[in-house]
């Protein structure tokens, strides 16, 4: 059993559908329509406690289904009065499944799952652009898209997306459409905001029509000539809004900064010698081993008076002659108060 959203006159309504096997594909049939308000049939006693009206419970076994109190109260979790759900999660430690990955009654068989799905659910559970070899995906991973009908499978990806943020829906679209195997360029798989626009959108309108025209990915849904309404969204996802900033670009730039937090400019190598020094300063290299830090001080800035630059001074050997007094400093020591 799973809960299926749709919008009627701008209001959500609900409805508890079923995925069945019917010994060729999964289809899917509703078993109890709960309206625009399903918290409706959530009853509270008293304190903390809630149970589910046994009127569902009556209706689901008239359409020969029989559920645990479990499964209905994971159904109806999300309509359950927040502050007792607060209440209830910080005493339980039990695992609660989603509403959308509750099991069918029926007989379970492994399926096949599409390429399209394995794209979202990939870049939903990474966020990455680069999918490697999708067919290469272990049978766990996709466990997930397993004996459910596409009507069931759909209704959890509307769900699983609302973790996306707007700035990531366009890039969504490119990689679970694989737009990027129409372009040759090397940076077509990580950065598709520097692609032509003009391109794009014409590859993923080809490939969206491609999709909804698709009868393997919709095997036992029936589907309208047009866009089929599951559709619908991913083109608004695509033209309504621009690429963010690309995640490829981003971990590149955080390996990179990773990479050189530990790094330290070499030593600097002592390149000027006591000769050297003395000449810059001009003084006798005897005399300059033996000043002290103080009277080198006074030497370098009466000659500063006379080579700085703005006095008229050559630019390079003013440079010098500062290096010349920085050296003689490190190796004079302080000077005796």
């Amino acid at each position: 059993m799973y809960l299926a959203r749709f919008s009627l006159q701008g209001k959500t309504h609900y409805i508890i559908r079923e995925s069945y096997f019917d010994g060729t594909c999964y289809l899917n049939r509703d078993l109890l329509d709960l309206g625009t308000r399903p918290g409706e049939f959530i009853v509270y006693p008293g304190g903390n406690a809630y149970y589910i009206h046994e009127c569902v419970e009556e209706k689901l076994r008239r359409q020969g289904v029989t559920c645990g109190e479990d499964a209905l109260d994971n159904l109806f979790w999300p309509f359950i009065d927040p502050r007792i759900r607060r209440i209830v999660e910080s005493f339980s430690r039990k695992t609660r499944a989603r509403p959308l990955e509750i099991h069918s009654i029926h007989q379970k068989r492994g399926v096949d799952a599409h390429d399209f799905d394995k794209r979202r659910l990939h870049y939903l559970r990474f966020g990455r652009t680069d999918q490697g070899n999708i067919h290469g995906f272990p049978a766990k991973f996709l466990s997930v898209l397993e004996n459910k009908s596409r009507d069931e499978l759909e209704q959890y990806f509307m769900e699983s997306e609302k973790i996306l943020r707007p700035s990531e829906f366009k890039t969504y679209m490119f990689v679970s459409l694989d737009l990027q195997r129409h372009f040759l360029k090397p940076h077509a798989k990580n950065f598709p905001e520097m692609l032509d626009i003009c391109e794009l959108d014409e590859y993923f309108i080809f490939n969206l029509c491609e999709l909804n025209a698709d009868e393997a990915f919709w095997k036992g849904f029936e589907k309208a000539d047009l866009l089929e309404a599951y559709l619908v969204r991913y083109a608004w996802m695509f033209f309504d809004f621009e690429f963010g900033d690309s995640s490829y670009l981003q971990d590149y730039i955080k390996n990179f900064m990773d990479s050189r937090r530990n790094f330290r400019f070499p030593a600097r190598v002592n390149t000027m010698g006591w000769d050297e020094a003395s000449v810059r300063l001009q003084v006798n290299k005897t005399i300059l081993k033996k000043m002290s830090r103080r009277e080198v001080t006074l030497r370098y800035r009466k000659m500063v008076m006379d080579h700085h630059p703005d006095k008229g001074g050559n630019h390079e050997a003013f440079i010098r002659l500062t290096e010349a007094y920085k050296e003689v400093l490190k190796r004079k020591p302080k000077d005796k108060p």
